[in-house]
């Protein structure tokens, strides 16, 4: 069983790190002169700048704060509507000044680029990093040094009960859930590139506060699916559901840059 975990998480690995890294050297090598890096950093930068150097250090302080994780406690919903709002609009701001920054060189191809820019280094920061522990974890487990490490610090005196407790939340979690994991980020992906995309089309067309609002409605749906977790005592039932909103909201998003694609190119805005 471990061994199929450690599949699981391989495959959630190369979707949520290795991917968002392969696709823009593809895309470069393609499109040598397009910039197709400088559009990728761009969007890059939109997530991490808003949302890990300024959301969430604001959320960690928050925290800090009794007042605050008491009101989080007792209104748990809230809480969580609150946090898919905020972040949405934080990252509307990243690809708002991502869109500007590239507003002379704007195309379809470029949008495009620039949401896997946002999404890859999000998929990179929120599950890669974590995946790349998670592999390295089972491989103690499957060649023993786990149990053996355990042992030791136990027969010395020491505290090994974080070591257990991760020990056993790998047992008990199934290489399914890794693989969820993956699909995640790939429904999430495929969401950043249309909203960003989105937002590029708005500067492009001088439509940006009709589409900036659009966005921001895409992504706050897109972060309220996981309040469906509070569905008491019934896991399997809250991520289907989660899962399944999250597909339909991606089909959508894909008929969405279809329509962007086009409309694009009918109006001739900086089209290659």
């Amino acid at each position: 069983m471990l061994g199929f975990k450690l599949a699981a998480c391989a495959v959630t690995l190369l979707v949520s790190l290795v991917l968002p890294v392969a696709l823009p050297i593809v895309l470069s090598r393609k499109y040598r002169t397009e910039g197709v890096w400088k559009a990728w950093l761009v969007g890059a930068v939109g997530f991490v700048v808003p949302q890990v150097l300024i959301r969430l250090p604001i959320l960690s302080y928050l925290g800090t704060r009794a007042d605050f994780v008491a009101f989080a406690q007792n209104h748990l919903l809230v809480y969580m509507l609150g946090l898919a709002f905020t972040a949405g609009l934080f990252e509307l701001s990243g690809r708002f000044f991502g869109a500007r920054v590239l507003r002379k060189e704007l195309t379809f191809r470029k949008a495009v680029i620039m949401g896997l820019g946002h999404g890859g280094i999000e998929a990179m920061i929120l599950t890669g990093i974590s995946y790349v522990s998670n592999i390295a974890f089972l491989i103690t487990m499957l060649n023993g040094s786990l149990d053996a490490q355990i042992a030791g610090l136990t027969a010395a005196g020491t505290d090994a009960s974080q070591l257990i407790a991760m020990r056993e939340t790998m047992l008990n979690t199934g290489a399914g859930m890794f693989l969820l994991a993956g699909l995640e980020r790939i429904l999430a992906m495929t969401c950043h590139v249309c909203m960003t995309t989105m937002v590029c089309y708005g500067v492009a067309r001088g439509k940006a506060g009709k589409m900036c609002l659009s966005c921001l409605l895409v992504h706050f749906l897109l972060d309220c699916t996981p309040a469906f977790s509070l569905l008491p005592q019934n896991q399997a039932l809250a991520y289907g559901i989660i899962y399944s909103l999250l597909i339909v909201i991606s089909i959508v998003c894909l008929y969405i840059l279809k329509k962007l694609s086009a409309v694009w190119k009918e109006e001739n805005i900086h089209v290659q």
